[in-house]
């Protein structure tokens, strides 16, 4: 991925938190953090969090009051 289609990643994600209410922001965030402790610990996080969609692309999931969040994330371990 070069610079330029970063940027552009990082502009829709931008847009994409713009849209959102607070609370909203505030719970993606927390599950981001549940993801990030889960894989800290050498634990695979619930379907319900993280599921895994194909080759090194998983799909976070975060359930609001009347909506579903769903964010592509992808890791590596060097």
């Amino acid at each position: 991925m070069n610079l330029l289609n970063l940027k552009v990643e990082i502009f829709h994600l931008l847009n994409f938190l713009d849209s959102l209410e607070e609370n909203e922001i505030a719970e993606i965030k927390a599950s981001i953090d549940e993801l990030i402790e889960w894989l800290n610990n050498n634990n695979l996080p619930s379907q319900t969090l993280s599921k895994h969609l194909r080759k090194e692309i998983f799909e976070l999931r975060v359930r609001h009051t009347n909506k579903i969040s769903r964010s592509l994330y992808f890791y590596y371990i060097p």
